[in-house]
């Protein structure tokens, strides 16, 4: 970006100035540049420019190991957040929570799956919400390919009071990836938390 940028120019400008002063010194002071006179301007412009690859390499490398930096306001390469809005019949409450949170807990496995959540309305016990948050854009495809989605599909297919609906929206916060990663102990399965272990 451009305020990444600005210290390497400014560095660099500054740097180019220092040289053309040690330059024309050289030249008033001793008619024409020796040598010994130019070396110190050679060596500064050696530096200058091993400055300024090492901006470029340091970028490039932050890139590389960070590439959601590049990610917010829905950026290229933002993750997925996929919002599922349902509605179960009266009474199904907890088999639909039941057959929910076996797929949850299975999606969380995959790969492309950064978070896998399941919320229940309070006002109203029968609205749930399933967000899915995806790292990769072929990975919701994928997913419906798993056999724990199947099996929760066809588990809750008469349990659907109407038709569910899906919203999709690209992540701004947290801008990196990793941001939404669920914690690795419910990836475990287990039932204690990370400051227990």
């Amino acid at each position: 970006s451009y305020y990444m940028r600005l210290p390497c120019v400014v560095g660099i400008c500054v740097l180019q100035l220092l040289i053309s002063d040690s330059l024309a010194f050289s030249v008033l002071t001793a008619g024409s540049p020796a040598p010994q006179t130019l070396r110190p301007a050679a060596t500064l412009l050696q530096h200058t420019r091993s400055f300024s690859a090492q901006c470029t390499s340091l970028r490039t490398a932050r890139h590389r190991k960070n590439p959601s930096v590049l990610k917010m306001s829905g950026g290229a390469g933002s993750c997925t957040g996929v919002f599922v809005y349902i509605q179960c019949k009266p009474g199904t409450e907890e088999e639909f929570k039941t057959a929910s949170l076996a797929n949850a807990q299975n999606s969380v496995q995959e790969a492309g799956i950064a978070r896998f959540d399941c919320i229940q309305c309070v006002e109203d016990p029968t609205k749930f919400v399933l967000v899915e948050v995806y790292k990769e854009d072929a990975a919701p495809a994928k997913h419906k390919e798993t056999s724990h989605y199947a099996t929760w599909r066809d588990t809750v297919a008469d349990m659907m009071a109407v038709p569910r609906t899906a919203a999709k929206y690209s992540t701004i916060f947290p801008v990196e990836a990793t941001g939404w990663d669920v914690p690795l102990y419910l990836k475990t399965g287990s039932t204690e938390s990370i400051q227990d272990e």
